[in-house]
This record gives structure tokens, sequence and C-alpha cells, in this order.
């Protein structure tokens, strides 16, 4: 048994009540910090998605529902005081004997509810004279109190308050009607402003017949804690109870988002992989294959920068497209002028007059620079190799807009540049200085070896190529020869592939490369091989099943495995579906 001291208000902090019908909602109000619980047939019906109202409708025994929430749900699980809702509109009950075994089962008190305050008029006062209405309420109060429980009054105005004061209850609580709020809110006859008004008033009468009741609001247009705030600081209250309010809206709420957040992720993932597909099938037509996630970033990124027409630098590890990929911007930016590429790594006697136009000696003349043609895109390859006395002039010319010239003028620089480089700069001056250049406009095209799901599309254009120089006869790559594409580190990336590709498929007569075709090739890739990974295992498996259409006996042959293995790692993939 609760005191009623452990539910009285503490300085500068309202009292809450939570008036629920499900023990998961009791917890999570203990949590939060209610300072005790109502268990109310309106609770129970509310969580059975019928509005609050309905508690006041014969649609069962009420007491025996509330009874059967709080013994099984709720007393016991919390270390809140809980009061008991009771019904006593039926004149057959014996309200003693259902206050004895409340307070044997362990309730703390009792609350009149569901209560003859909600109804009015004809109803009300049929109900009244015969007995059975809010002076039964309040004389099973009065009973409640002299049997040692702690008592809950609930009323809507100041005559039902002033009644209420004759029994000197635990807690009083002035209720504004059905709570406004969420789907099933019904719409208040108060306002926020009357709603404290009225409440003070009830309240300050209420006080002077009972002075030790913890006085509470609820209800009406209560719906948030600003709500109840403002009114509870209008009507002088000691706190508030929430039915609707704790339950039921933020349920509703939840709920809703929470599916909608489900709903949406699927919706996304849908719009991701169509996006996916479009970049890839984008990347395709300018000669670039792939299908990873980091891959499809590289992409999408270029095309970004290649409408924006800025200056670009393109970061990888040898043969990993860096040029196609600089050429593929070039085509994306629509620009009107053609292409000019230079080798920082081979023209380094004459990279300055190639880049920025000079007197040639050689011929007499003046040659035009890269930069100075207009519209042009200027592919500066392995720009990391050039000096840093270059460099410094490049980023000069690039921040002015203009390029110099031999006879110290300047001219306007119209060529776009988009240059390649390792993926980290051999020095800090190196990396300041093309970060300098390029404003952050980089690009990293990732090693092969961290994007084994590009393998097979990659591989899959080469085939398209080398078919067309085997006269048309097609090349296909089994699940063993798959096997061994996976297994290797391709220190020399996609261009690596491809030259392995060229000479296995151009020295055989085979349609089908297996395992063996490559592994008779020495070569670097043969001198590095690694352990598969399970990403790349179930890419390897999963192309063969959709091969040969998912029938698990050929599957498996081609794989060179036991039917036994091939269900196990399927199940192992989630591919068993």
């Amino acid at each position: 048994m609760y005191p009623a001291a452990e539910i009285r208000a503490y300085k500068g902090r309202p009292v809450v009540g939570a008036a629920i019908g499900i023990g998961i909602a009791a917890k999570a109000a203990v949590r939060g910090g209610a300072d005790f619980l109502l268990v109310l047939n309106a609770g129970r019906l509310r969580v059975m998605g019928a509005p609050s109202p309905v508690c006041m409708l014969a649609v069962g025994d009420s007491n025996k529902s509330v009874l059967e929430v709080g013994t099984r749900e709720i007393l016991g699980h919390v270390s809140r005081p809980v009061f008991f809702g009771a019904c006593v509109f039926d004149p057959r009950l014996e309200i003693d004997a259902l206050l004895a075994t409340i307070k044997q089962l362990g309730f703390s008190g009792v609350a009149n509810f569901p209560s003859a305050i909600h109804l009015d008029g004809s109803c009300r006062e049929m109900i009244e004279r015969r007995g059975i209405g809010f002076a039964r309420e309040t004389e099973m109060l009065r009973r409640a109190r002299e049997a040692g429980l702690l008592t809950f009054g609930y009323a809507t105005n100041k005559a039902e308050a002033l009644a209420l004061a004759d029994v000197n209850p635990t807690v009083f609580c002035l209720n504004f009607g059905w709570n406004a709020g969420g789907v099933q809110g019904l719409g208040g006859t108060y306002d926020l402003d009357e709603a404290g008004e009225r409440a003070r008033s009830v309240i300050q009468a209420f006080r002077r017949l009972s002075p030790n009741s913890i006085c509470l609001i609820e209800g009406g247009p209560i719906v948030t804690a600003d709500d109840m705030f403002q009114v509870y600081i209008d009507a002088r209250a000691d706190g508030y109870v929430g039915g609707s309010t704790i339950d039921r809206v933020p349920f509703e709420e939840s709920v809703t988002q929470s599916t909608s957040s489900f709903k949406t992720a699927g919706y996304f993932r849908y719009e991701s992989e169509a996006r996916d597909r479009r970049v890839a099938a984008f990347a395709l037509g300018a000669g670039l294959a792939g299908q990873s996630r980091a891959f499809l970033s590289a992409i999408e990124r270029a095309s970004y920068l290649a409408s924006a027409r800025q200056h670009v630098l393109v970061r990888g590890e040898p043969g990993s497209g860096k040029t196609t990929l600089a050429r593929a911007i070039h085509g994306w930016s629509k620009q009107d002028g053609g292409i000019y590429v230079l080798d920082a790594a081979i023209h380094t006697s004459d990279f300055q007059m190639r880049l920025f136009g000079g007197f040639d000696s050689s011929t007499g003349k003046r040659r035009i620079g890269a930069l100075e043609m207009p519209a042009c895109t200027t592919i500066i390859k392995n720009i990391d190799c050039l000096d840093m006395g270059t460099l410094a002039i490049l980023q000069s010319a690039i921040a002015s807009g203009r390029a110099p010239s031999e006879t110290g003028e300047t001219r306007p620089l119209t060529a776009r540049i988009v240059a390649t480089a390792q993926p980290a700069a051999s020095t800090e001056g190196m990396a300041r200085t093309l970060d300098g250049i390029f404003n952050a406009c980089t690009i990293l095209l990732p090693p092969l070896r961290e994007r084994a799901e590009d393998i097979v599309p990659i591989t899959q254009k080469i085939l398209e190529a080398l078919s067309e120089r085997r006269k048309g006869d097609a090349v296909q790559i089994s699940a063993s020869g798959y096997r061994f594409l996976f297994s290797h580190e391709w220190p020399g990336n996609v261009a690596e592939l491809r030259a392995m590709l060229e000479d296995v498929t151009l020295s055989t007569k085979s349609r089908t490369l297996d395992y063996a075709s490559f592994a008779g090739r020495q070569g670097p890739a043969v001198r590095s091989k690694r352990k598969v990974s399970d990403r790349e295992e179930q890419i390897w498996i999963l192309a063969s099943l959709k091969r040969h259409r998912f029938r698990k006996s050929e599957t498996a042959e081609d794989l060179g495995i036991s039917r036994r293995t091939l269900y196990n790692k399927m199940r192992k993939y989630g591919l068993s579906g």
C-alpha cells in the first residue's frame, strides 16, 4: 500500500498520472516519470481500437476488465501507486465487496470511472434519480477511504467538485471532457485559455474545503505538454492526468511514423535500385562497366561535375580506368571542342609549351597550347608527375582564368582540365597544390580488388568487344572461370583484367573459358592469389544459378561442387528463397 505522500507534488514539478489500459503503456509511463497509474476501462478500449467514449456504453463488464488487466499486466510490474477505475452504475453491485477485492489484490486506491460526469441531459437526470449516478460514486470513494484505500475523484464542474470535497479525496481531478487530440479525438468545448480560467475557479473553491487533496487537470483541449503547462500554470493546479495523450495519441503517431518509415525505406530502396540501373546504363554508354556502389557513386559524381563544367581530378591506381572516365566527362559535358591529351610522365621536356603554348625552336613557329584551345578538354594524365614549379604556374592560371605566354602577356584560359593522378599525393605540398587547383572537384575510382561486384560486368563488356575480333564468335566464362577471376588481387586493375582476357580469348578456339583456361597462364595475376571473400563467392554462385535458371543439379556441376555444398552455401548467402 502506498501512502498519499508518495504522489504529493514536489516543488517546481507537476504530479503526472497516466490513465492506461495495457501493461506496456504502464511500464513506459513509469519510465517516463509517471507518479501514479489509473487502470481504466477506457484505456483498455483504446488499445482495442475504440474511442474513449465507448467506455460509457454497455460493451462488457467494466470492473471485470479492469481487474484482469490490473492483476495480469500491471500490479507487480511497476513501482508506482495503481488506482482501480471502479464502475458503480450497476445497482446490484456490492460496493464494500468490490473495495475489499481491490484492496486484497494490491491496488493502492480507487477512482470513480466510468463516471456519470460524462453524461448530461435526461440521461444524467434519470440515473441520478435512481441513485446510481454521481452521488453513488462519491459514496464509493468515502467507503474506500474508510477502508484504507487512496481515493481519486473526477469532476467536470464546481458543483461536482464541492461534492467531492466532502469526501476529501487523495486526488481531485477536474476533467474537461474527452480529449481532442489524435485520429479519434473529439472537438473540445473549451480552448486553453478558457480551460485555465475555469480550472482556477473550480480548484480554488475545492481547496477551501479540501486543502490537503492533490488537484489535477485532464482532457479537453490539452493535447501536448505545452498545452498542459499553460493550463496547469493558469489554474495553479498540482499536475495533470493523461489518458489518450499518453497512450492513444503517441501510439497512433509512432506506429504511423514507423510504418511510414518502413514503407518509405522500401520506396527509396526501389528508387535507389532504379537509379543505380540508370547510372550503370549511363556509364556503359561511355565504355565504363560496373555495378558496385563505389563505382556508381564515382559515375554519379563525374556526371555532376561534367555538367557543372568544373576542372576535375580523377584519382585511382594504374589501370583502374581513369583516362576512360576523363574522356567520358568530356562527352557528358557536351563541350564543343575536342580532347587534347598530355601525359606528364612522358612529355617532361616541353610540357609547359604543350600546355600554355610558346615558340617552338624546331619549327621556328609559335605552338598553340592546349589551354588556349577554345571549348577544349585538356586531359592531363599523371598530373602528380609534374614538378612543383609547373604546378604552381598551372594553379595561378586557373585561379586568374588566364594562361601565361612567352612574351609575358596572358591569354584567356578557355580549355577545361580533367587530370588523372594516383590515389594519394606523394607529399603534403603536392596534396595542397592539387587541392588548390581542383578545389575539391575530385573523383576516386577504387581499385578492382575492392569492388568485386564489378568483375562480372567488366568482363562481359570486354568479351563483347573481343567477340568482334573473333568474327562474332562469342566467348563465355564458366563459374569456375569466374572463381579464378575473383581469386586475384588484380594489381593492374581493369587494364590487367582486359589484357588477360585478350590473351586467353584470342589464343583459344574454345567458346567457354574455365578455371584451367586462366590457370595455365603465367602472369602477374596468377602470382597474386588471395582468399575469395564471402561477397565474391556469393556473386560467383548467383551468376551460375542465373545462367542455369536456378536448376540446382546443373549449377552444382557447373561450379564443381556437390549439391549438398551448393544448398549449404545458398542458405548461407540467403539465395535459397
